[in-house]
């Protein structure tokens, strides 16, 4: 499969001739936007049979677009980059990591899936702080151990 340049004006015809794309909105002028280009090529290299992996450059605007994924792109603040999976009208966006793989993993689940969860910093912290509560929990219990060893050797 090959990467669909669609104009803004334009995309809502394709989208209502297709069943399953996976579309970036993205601004030619946005750093974000052109070191995910590559990855994004490849995405549509090794795109299975039927999904359409479109590319639209909303630099002049996207007040055209009259598709639901421009509205939800407006509700949150119109950032760009922004990639949706749009299967039969279901609009769902994703919100992982730009590499080619995940976002593969993303467009090739059915019905568009549910995001991966991230390794957010917030995340890594939850984990890590249960990690050092089961280890001190591990070394009090030790310690108690011990102690109660101890006292039964001193009353002999």
């Amino acid at each position: 499969m090959k990467l669909l340049v669609v104009p803004a004006n334009e995309l809502d015809e394709k989208l209502m001739n297709s069943d399953r794309s996976f579309v970036r909105f993205h601004s030619p002028q946005c750093g974000h936007c052109r070191d995910m280009h590559k990855s994004w090529e490849n995405v549509a290299d090794s795109a299975p049979e039927g999904l359409d992996v479109i590319d639209v450059d909303v630099s002049s605007g996207v007040s055209s677009i009259k598709h639901e994924c421009a509205k939800k792109m407006i509700d949150s603040g119109g950032g760009v980059p922004r990639l949706y999976l749009i299967e039969n009208g279901n609009v769902q966006e994703y919100e992982g990591s730009r590499t080619t793989n995940e976002m593969l993993e993303f467009a090739n689940k059915q019905k568009g899936g549910r995001k991966k969860k991230q390794n957010t910093k917030r995340n890594t912290r939850r984990k890590q702080k249960s990690n050092k509560t089961r280890k001190s929990r591990k070394s009090r219990k030790s310690r108690k151990s011990r102690k109660s060893r101890k006292s039964r050797k001193s009353r002999k």
